[in-house]
């Protein structure tokens, strides 16, 4: 149970705001605008940049719309963030999230 919390903390302390650079970053490499993944994901632009731009808090339901859309695994996603974890860390993580997954629509990415 301490190494699930440990992990669990990993995730939740990991940098926001490595996590939405990430995000921009592969949207700029898939040429998509914030205009379009903000259509897919049913928010207006100026929502979608304040994400962003750090003005407004993600929350975990956009963040996993985000990765279906990108069409990138959860696995795929922790790694670009946190090359520092071992395989077996990662597939708890991804466990646990994926466990998460639909339950947590009002938890929010802060960026602190």
């Amino acid at each position: 149970m301490a190494k699930f919390v440990r992990i669990f903390l990993i995730w939740l302390f990991m940098d926001t705001k490595e996590v939405i650079a990430t995000i921009k970053n592969i949207r700029k490499e898939r040429k998509m605008t914030q205009l379009t993944l903000a259509t897919e994901l049913g928010i207006s632009k100026a929502q979608y940049s304040h994400y962003e731009t750090y003005k407004s808090s993600m929350t975990l339901e956009t963040f996993f719309k985000i990765l279906d859309i990108f069409e990138i695994e959860i696995e795929d996603f922790i790694k670009i963030n946190k090359n520092d974890l071992s395989t077996k860390d990662i597939d708890e993580i991804i466990l646990m999230l994926e466990n998460l997954k639909g339950k947590m629509s009002n938890v929010k990415l802060t960026v602190q």
